[in-house]
C-alpha cells in the first residue's frame, strides 16, 4: 500500500514538471502553412519551401542552415528554438508561384503560428542565374578562369559558357530561363574535381549560385614500403629503414602532413615543423580548412594540428572559436 502510495505521489509530481517542459518546447516553435487564394477559399500548397531569417525586412539578417528552404510536404514548415521578442521575416517559395515575404514577431511563452500567401507566377514568368566559379586561396577565394559552365534543365543541356573573361567575383549570368525547380550547374576545369549543384529559377529574380571547385589530388597505386596507409593507399605514417630522421621520430614530414590534411580536411599546408612537447617529439602542421559558415558562406581559416613524431597520432587541434559554426 505505501509503494502504491509513492508511486502515485511521484506521478503527480513528474507530471506538471513534464507538462511544463513540452511547453516550453512548443513555445519556441513557429509554424508556417503556405497557402494559394483561390475564391474565397485558400488551398494549402505542399510543394512550397520556407526560410527563416534574422531580422526584419530590408534590414540586416541572418540565415541558420537548419532553417533554409524547409518543406510544407506535410502541410506546414516547423522552425525550433526561436526567441522571444524577436523580430523574423518569412520567405515562402513554390514552383509556378511568385516568391513572398512576411514579417514575424515571437510572441514570449506562446508557439507561433501564420500563414503566408502565394500567387501563381504569370504564363511565360523567367528568371536568372549567376554562376560564380572559385577556388580557395590563403585569405580568401578567389575567382577560376579556366572554367566550363553547363546549364542543365530535366538533364538535358540548355546553356554553355565559360569564365575566361570573368572579371571579380561577379560570376556568369544566364538570363531569360523559365521558371522552375530541375535545373542544374555543371562545372569543370582541369586540375579540378568537376562538380555539379542543384538550382531553382524564380520569377523575375536573379539566383546567386557561388561554386567552390577542388583541385584534383592523384591517389596512390600502391602504399609505400615500411609504411602505413589507408583503404585509399594514403600514407599515414612510416617506419623502419631510411625513414627515421632521429630517436624517437618514425614518421616522415610528408606523412603528418598528409595525416592532418586526411583527418581535419585541410585545403592545403603552409609548414610542418619538428618540435619537442613535454619531451616527445611531434609534428606542427600549419595548414588552412576550407569551410561554409553557415553552411552558406565560404570561409578559410588557419588550423595547427600536432601529430605524434612516433605514432602519427592526432594529438592536438587548434583551430578559431567560431571555426564550429562553419560546415
Amino acid at each position: 500500500m505505501n509503494r502504491l502510495f509513492t508511486l502515485l505521489l511521484l506521478a503527480l509530481v513528474t507530471l506538471p514538471l513534464s507538462f511544463a517542459t513540452a511547453q516550453s518546447n512548443e513555445s519556441g516553435k513557429l509554424y508556417v502553412t503556405v497557402i494559394e487564394q483561390v475564391g474565397d477559399a485558400a488551398q494549402v500548397i505542399t510543394s512550397a519551401k520556407v526560410s527563416l531569417a534574422y531580422g526584419s525586412l530590408g534590414g540586416e539578417q541572418s540565415q541558420p542552415g537548419a532553417w533554409q528552404d524547409v518543406s510544407t510536404q506535410s502541410g506546414q514548415a516547423v522552425f525550433s528554438d526561436l526567441a522571444d521578442n524577436y523580430m523574423y521575416t518569412v520567405s515562402a517559395k513554390a514552383p509556378g508561384y511568385l516568391p513572398a515575404q512576411k514579417e514575424f514577431k515571437k510572441q514570449p511563452g506562446e508557439a507561433g503560428h501564420i500563414s503566408i500567401a502565394l500567387t501563381k507566377a504569370p504564363v511565360g514568368s523567367v528568371g536568372s542565374v549567376r554562376v560564380a566559379v572559385l577556388v580557395q586561396a590563403p585569405q580568401s577565394p578567389i575567382v577560376l578562369t579556366t572554367a566550363k559552365i553547363e546549364i542543365l534543365r530535366a538533364g538535358k543541356l540548355i546553356a554553355t559558357a565559360d569564365t575566361k573573361n570573368t572579371n571579380g567575383k561577379e560570376g556568369v549570368v544566364f538570363s531569360k530561363l523559365p521558371i522552375g525547380e530541375n535545373y542544374e550547374a555543371r562545372i569543370t576545369a582541369p586540375g579540378y574535381q568537376s562538380q555539379t549543384t542543384k538550382f531553382a529559377i524564380e520569377t523575375n529574380r536573379e539566383t546567386w549560385l557561388p561554386i567552390l571547385m577542388d583541385i584534383v589530388r592523384e591517389k596512390p597505386t600502391a602504399c609505400q614500403k615500411d609504411c602505413k596507409c589507408d583503404e585509399q593507399n594514403n600514407v599515414i605514417y612510416c617506419g623502419g629503414a631510411g625513414q627515421t630522421t632521429e630517436k624517437g621520430v618514425l614518421i616522415t614530414v610528408e606523412a603528418a602532413s598528409q595525416k592532418a590534411v586526411a583527418q581535419v580536411k585541410l585545403s592545403s599546408v603552409q609548414e610542418t615543423k619538428q618540435k619537442e612537447v613535454d619531451g616527445k617529439p611531434v609534428y606542427e602542421v600549419v595548414g588552412t580548412a576550407s569551410r561554409r559558415l553557415f553552411f552558406v558562406i565560404p570561409v578559410s581559416f588557419s588550423v595547427k594540428t600536432i601529430v605524434d613524431a612516433k605514432t602519427g597520432d592526432i594529438e592536438k587541434i587548434e583551430k578559431p572559436w567560431w571555426s564550429f559554426l562553419a560546415r
